[in-house]
């Protein structure tokens, strides 16, 4: 799979530290849009745990309508130097309702990878690390 650069997976570690437990949390900032965040399923990446986290811009919150919506892999990988954990991200889902665009660069099946877009994820990696600039620069990630 292809990771997220270092940055872009800070940026999406910030985001996903604000969800405690399971559920969906929505933050919202002035004459903005709702992002919408939620960790969706817990699953099993070469046999370690990792799950599914999910962050969208939300146009019409009854519908399920965003004009953004990511999905991402996150792992964890445990240290012995004591240093704490290391997590990687890697791009799984892109979705434009807008634009009406859905790229799944991941197939999924049950808790486990089973199909994945090489190229399609290194395309999702740089809109990842653009639009999580923006969210960036919007106040979404303080």
């Amino acid at each position: 799979m292809t990771p997220l650069d270092n940055l872009t997976t800070q940026r999406v570690l910030q985001l996903a530290d604000k969800i405690v437990g399971e559920g969906v949390k929505e933050i919202k900032r002035p004459r903005r849009r709702t992002l919408r965040i939620s960790k969706v399923k817990e699953l099993t990446v070469g046999g370690s745990p990792a799950f599914l986290f999910a962050a969208g811009i939300v146009d019409s919150p009854e519908k399920h309508h965003f004009s953004h919506l990511m999905h991402f892999i996150v792992t964890e990988e445990k240290l012995d130097t004591g240093t704490g954990p290391r997590f990687q991200i890697f791009p799984a889902l892109y979705r434009n309702d807008n634009k009406r665009i859905q790229q799944d660069s991941v197939t999924i099946k049950g808790k486990r990878i089973i199909a994945e877009d090489k190229y399609l994820q290194a395309i999702q990696a740089q809109v990842a690390h653009d639009w999580m600039e923006y969210l960036e620069t919007k106040g979404y990630l303080s």
